[in-house]
């Protein structure tokens, strides 16, 4: 797969469009029309990787709990 570099203007037109979400049900239309259903269910998964990382809760254990790869 051809890795696609970004430019700093791309990337703020996508967070300029994300901070104009104004609800929940607005957040899902948007996603669902930008993202896959397995490019969704991985940014899912990394948050929950955060989340537990941020509770410093060991790599290994987060591993174990959720799935994720070692090398995430």
């Amino acid at each position: 797969m051809k890795q696609v570099k970004l430019s700093n203007k791309d990337l703020e037109l996508l967070y300029e469009a994300i901070l104009k979400l104004k609800n929940v049900k607005e957040c899902k239309q948007f996603f669902r029309d930008l993202c896959t259903i397995s490019e969704l269910t991985a940014m899912t998964e990394r948050l929950a990787v955060v989340k537990m990382a941020n509770e410093n809760i060991p790599y290994r254990d987060i591993s174990k709990k959720i799935g994720s790869s070692t090398a995430t």
